[in-house]
Formats: structure tokens, C-alpha cells, sequence
């Protein structure tokens, strides 16, 4: 055989070896199983609410405390004629109580001109909505599942049962629907 012909015949084998590869059906790709998460700051914590849970967000401007409820309900407020609930988040998780007009507050506003005098996600279970006051929403985030890890022991029952998880940026994932199905919620 010439070289011409032992070049020809090497390069029909690439051409055939890379036709065979083409032609093998390709394997699924992996599609991960992951949860849009909108990241919430809570005394310097982070915490990703399912963005599938969230109905909106507004500003905290004004709310009206209701007197003999438990500490976790700050009071009402009116979103478009309809009175809410807001549930301090904070509390509910076992932080301190959100420092209203408080310096820590108002320094977090000069540091970052994002920063709101609190936040209030609205979310919702069955025809039920209810405010979260939250410090701070910071940021949109996609978390795969595989990423997000068992919650540390160190956390409380409560908070266990609310809690789906930790990922490693140090986000601890809520579970919102529990956290509304929670006894020590319901207003007598």
C-alpha cells in the first residue's frame, strides 16, 4: 500500500469511527431536579423562600398591631382592601424581634442602598394570604436539590419542621406550606 492509500484508509476509519458515534442515539442528558429560591435576609441569616410559594412583594409601610395574639403576629395590613396578617419571621424562627427604626436598621440602609426598612413576601395557602416581614430580598436564586443538605442538628423542633435544608452557601431553605400549616399559627 502507498501512503496515499494508507492516508485514505486511516482517514475512512476516522470518517466511519466518528459516523458510528454519531449514530448512537444520544443519552439523556441529565436535567437536575432543582427549586427557584428567593433569597431573604433575616438578622444577618439567609434564607430561600420557593419562589413557587410567593404571590408578591411589598415595601413595609404600615401595619396595625392586634392586641392579645401571639408575639409571631405583628398585627394587619391592607393590601389592596383586603386586611393580611404579617408574621414576624424573625420571631417565628427563634431570631430577635425585627429592630423597628433601630440603628442597626438604619445603618443596613446606609450600606446598601437596596435595603429596605423591611420587606413583606406575601404568600398563600388554599385562599388564605399571609405576610412574612423579612429585612431584606436580596437575590433570585436556582438551587439544585442534589446541593441542598440535611439541616444541622443544632436547630430547634420548630424550626425542623419548617426547614428543608441547608446548602453550602449557607442558605437554609424553608419549607413555606408547612411553615403555614404550623398549630402555633392559627388566631383563636
Amino acid at each position: 500500500m502507498s501512503n496515499s492509500e494508507q492516508q485514505s484508509f486511516a482517514e475512512r476509519q476516522i470518517l466511519e469511527q466518528r459516523a458510528r458515534e454519531l449514530a448512537k442515539s444520544p443519552e439523556q442528558d441529565r436535567v437536575e431536579e432543582s427549586i427557584n429560591t428567593m433569597v431573604v435576609e433575616l438578622d444577618d441569616e439567609r434564607y430561600g423562600l420557593p419562589i413557587s410559594d410567593i404571590n408578591e412583594i411589598r415595601p413595609l409601610d404600615s401595619f396595625t398591631p392586634i392586641p392579645g395574639v401571639s408575639s409571631l403576629w405583628l398585627g394587619l395590613f391592607n393590601l389592596r382592601s383586603t386586611l393580611i396578617p404579617l408574621l414576624d419571621l424573625r420571631v417565628y424562627l427563634g431570631l430577635k424581634p425585627f429592630p423597628f427604626n433601630s440603628k442597626q436598621t438604619d445603618e443596613k440602609v446606609r450600606k446598601n442602598s437596596g435595603y429596605q426598612k423591611g420587606q413583606i413576601i406575601i404568600v398563600q395557602k388554599e385562599d388564605n394570604l399571609v405576610g412574612l416581614l423579612v429585612d431584606l430580598v436580596s437575590e433570585v436564586k436556582t438551587i439544585p436539590l442534589s446541593k441542598i443538605n440535611a439541616p444541622l442538628e443544632t436547630i430547634s423542633k420548630k424550626q425542623k419542621n419548617v426547614v428543608r435544608g441547608l446548602t453550602s452557601e449557607l442558605i437554609t431553605i424553608l419549607d413555606i406550606q408547612k411553615l403555614l400549616e404550623d398549630p402555633d399559627l392559627i388566631i383563636n
